[in-house]
């Protein structure tokens, strides 16, 4: 008699806990689906999607130059929609850095897209093209390793030497392409700076 009451607790015990569980899980949920309309801009990026939204606090951007891919992720907007914002100027500093202009390899500078994604309107004017250029590359002589170029640009190295390759880019004088893990050449910088220059979009 004792067990069956002690039993008849337990099985009580289970549905009370059970019933506080679902109470967790619904105010737990309440909170999180409506996070988004409090979402401070100046604090935090949310990236949604139609099921969800994750809030990420000061992500920082580690390469100066941006792909549309990552345009598109920052601001939940397609590649299409990440050209027309380059178009329209909303987002300053975009580059074509493709060896053949018939296939672009868009880079965006990474600053101009935090500015846009904290106002997300068109900015009234923006830094000039030699502020970019040393906020890209705020160490830098005569010369620029092929690596260092690789990571600024966000491209394989592969992509600078093709540049080469097609009297895009130059040779730093004494320099030469090998082969090997300490193969990567210098590239003279006025090169690079005029590439850019040239291949600006907007």
């Amino acid at each position: 008699m004792q067990l069956l009451g002690s039993n008849r607790y337990l099985r009580h015990g289970n549905k009370i806990a059970a019933s506080v569980g679902r109470i967790l899980l619904i105010a737990s949920l309440s909170f999180v689906i409506p996070a988004w309309k409090v979402f401070n801009a100046s604090t935090a990026s949310v990236f949604m999607v139609p099921s969800r939204a994750v809030v990420v606090y000061q992500v920082s951007l580690l390469r100066p130059l941006v792909s549309l891919d990552v345009v598109s992720s920052v601001l939940n907007v397609t590649r299409d929609d990440a050209r027309g914002l380059i178009e329209d100027g909303s987002l300053l500093w975009a580059f074509d850095l493709s060896v053949k202009q018939s296939r672009p390899l868009v880079r965006v500078f990474s600053q101009s897209l935090a500015d846009y994604a904290r106002i997300r309107t068109a900015p009234k004017s923006g830094p000039e093209f030699s502020a970019v250029l040393q906020a890209i590359f705020p160490v830098h002589g005569k010369a620029i390793r092929s690596s260092l170029l690789c990571r600024a640009w966000s491209v394989d190295e592969d992509h600078t030497l093709n540049l080469w390759r097609a009297g895009l880019l130059r040779l730093a004088d004494g320099s030469e392409c090998k082969s090997g893990c300490n193969g990567s050449p210098a590239l003279d910088f006025a090169s690079v700076a005029e590439f850019m220059e040239e291949r600006q979009l907007c």
